[in-house]
């Protein structure tokens, strides 16, 4: 066992090295100030149609802090003190959960970065980033008029979608760099979750509501993943199909960020196989449906949560066998024609 523990310490993997910002078993060992409260605690209830139970889930309170003297992992989005210890508040993961996929602590000098204040935007998967990363990095920006946005230098279309249109300095980060200070929003063990405040922070957004369309929401969106991972074997055959039932077929990942929104602004009906195209609902009238066609062995809770959030339906069709094989086409034909 000794020898197993130094194996995996030599390779950066310390689960033990974690601090936190909120007092706990001892004293906080990073010097911080709270800059505002950002959400309260509150209670959400869902009702989950994979179990057909109702889930809850309790939020904590969540401030703004400005961190002094840390180390930014710009991969996964992380925050480390100076002393190489993982900060909790910088993830929405368990901190175990986190060091298995990524097992890292910073352990040899880490360059500094010169800048009096600064504010981090995360590269992360499409749904996490926009419902875990985008409301927190909107609200940085309102706390620091003026900070320089730090993003990793391998990043998203999304993401330089977003940063263009920011009259921002923006340094791109090949690597872990040492920070003066940082604008942190704090995140809670809440991953899968959205919040409401989230929600609240994207849909008031100036630049999300100017590219939102003032039209009467009447379009039917089939999201494509055609050439992506998780699309089944016959897609192109049921985007046709799709079509015949008044959709029209897009590949959300290739338009840009505020095109997307206006898209979706327009859309009552949102349709696609399960994966981040459906965390678009967010962009959604109040009213509109979701249908999420799921794998028997993938099917997350990021659509039915997002959908009761925006007061939106959700509807689900479940389909057995490998993802990337073909779908039986007569059952989401008679289940189109049956309730569309």
């Amino acid at each position: 066992m000794r020898v197993k523990r130094q194996v995996i310490r030599a390779a950066g993997f310390n689960p033990n090295e974690i601090v936190s910002i909120v007092r706990k078993e001892k004293a906080p060992s990073i010097q911080c100030e709270i800059l505002k409260c950002y959400s309260t605690p509150t209670m959400l209830e869902i009702f989950d149609p994979r179990s057909q139970k109702v889930r809850g889930h309790y939020f904590q309170e969540r401030n703004a802090y400005l961190l002094k003297d840390v180390i930014l992992e710009p991969k996964q989005g992380l925050v480390f003190s100076k002393l190489g210890e993982l900060i909790e508040e910088s993830t929405s993961w368990p901190p175990t959960f986190l060091y298995n996929s990524f097992p890292w602590n910073p352990q040899r000098l880490i360059p500094r970065l010169h800048v009096p204040t600064a504010i981090f935007l995360p590269g992360t998967a499409f749904g996490h980033w926009l419902m875990e990363d985008l409301p927190l990095f909107i609200t940085a920006l309102e706390l620091s008029p003026s900070a320089p946005i730090l993003v990793p230098r391998s990043h998203s279309k999304f993401i330089a979608d977003l940063v263009k249109t920011l009259d921002r300095e923006v340094i791109y980060l090949n690597g872990p760099v040492r920070v003066d200070s940082l604008i942190l929003i704090q995140k809670n063990l809440d991953s899968g979750w959205p919040h409401p405040k989230d929600l609240e922070v994207l849909n008031h957004f100036p630049a999300f509501v100017a590219a939102k369309s003032k039209h009467t929401p009447s379009l039917r969106v089939y999201a494509s993943r055609r050439g992506f991972k998780r699309s089944p074997e016959n897609e192109s055959q049921i985007e046709k199909l799709f079509e015949q039932f008044g959709f029209e077929v897009f590949q959300l990942e290739k338009l840009n960020l505020f095109e997307e929104i206006n898209l979706l602004s327009t859309t009552s009906m949102l349709a696609g196989f399960h994966g981040s195209a459906q965390s678009n609902v967010v962009w959604m009238p109040s009213g509109g449906n979701l249908l999420d066609i799921v794998n028997e062995n993938y099917w997350t809770e990021a659509g039915h949560r997002l959908a009761f959030l925006k007061n939106c339906s959700y509807d689900f069709q479940v389909y057995r066998g490998s993802m990337n094989k073909v779908v039986s086409m007569s059952e989401i034909e008679d289940y189109l024609t049956k309730n569309y």
